[in-house]
């Protein structure tokens, strides 16, 4: 069954001065308004306004109430279950179309912002306060793990469950082993370079371990692991910033389907 998808005010009125063979240099002339704001109108970022509806009525012989009925038949299919899906999926299409036709691959702060508020990237949850310079954006420590150390080689390592809620106190020689406090979802075409690791805990003598770059199908959580190789504990908390990344996009691994 085909979605029923109503006509915005905007594309009906571009299609009836298209009809009726008036240009939008015309028409925004005779409308006292500026070509500009004709043609965001025209491309749905502005409302036709009361005035403006008195005003075609007047010059294209077309009821106010014309532009009202789509605008409000437009307000409740994007209120509906389907008309959110096709606006969202729009949304992300017409983001895809802006990222094709840039000149590099990785995304910006703005970009990056776009991508998970389109719900196309999934980063979750995502805070802009986490945003760093050049589009990166610093991942965080999870709130559950397992601290390990190897007591003898010939055993296996012994595993405690902690939590770094408030904080936890990493001991000499003991590893942490947990994930991010973040969930990601990577599209199509679309992986997460790892820039920086571990400048967050400069001067503390912790090192931290995990995957460098990650490609499309992620679907969850990083690994991390943090060795604390100083002579003294070294306090953890928990969503404290640990892993820098950077979003990449190619298009020409962003196949349909």
């Amino acid at each position: 069954m085909t979605l029923a998808i109503p006509t915005q005010p905007g594309e009906a009125l571009r299609d009836l001065l298209e009809e009726r063979g008036i240009s939008q240099i015309s028409a925004s002339q005779a409308l006292g308004i500026s070509r500009g704001h004709l043609n965001s109108i025209i491309n749905g970022h502005n409302p036709i306004s009361a005035d403006l509806k008195l005003k075609l009525q007047d010059f294209l012989n077309v009821p106010h109430q014309h532009w009202t009925r789509l605008q409000d038949q437009q307000d409740s299919f994007a209120s509906s279950p389907e008309g959110k899906k096709h606006l969202q999926a729009t949304r992300v299409e017409q983001f895809r179309d802006q990222l094709r036709l840039q000149n590099t691959n990785r995304l910006s702060r703005t970009q990056l912002h776009e991508a998970v508020t389109s719900e196309w990237l999934g980063l979750s949850p995502f805070s802009p306060a986490q945003l760093a310079l050049g589009g990166c954006y610093w991942l965080g420590l999870g709130l559950r793990g397992f601290t390990s150390r190897l007591k003898d080689p010939a055993k296996r390592p012994s595993e405690t469950e902690v939590e770094l809620k408030p904080s936890l106190d990493l001991a000499p020689g003991e590893i942490l082993t947990l994930l991010t406090h973040e969930k990601i979802i990577l599209p199509q075409g679309m992986l997460m370079r790892v820039v920086n690791k571990g400048a967050v805990f400069c001067g503390a003598d912790l090192r931290l371990e995990s995957s460098l770059l990650f490609g499309t199908g992620l679907s969850g959580r990083v690994s991390l692991h943090i060795i604390n190789d100083s002579g003294r504990p070294q306090t953890l908390r928990h969503q404290q910033q640990a892993l820098l990344v950077q979003f990449e996009y190619d298009p020409d691994e962003d196949t349909p389907g």
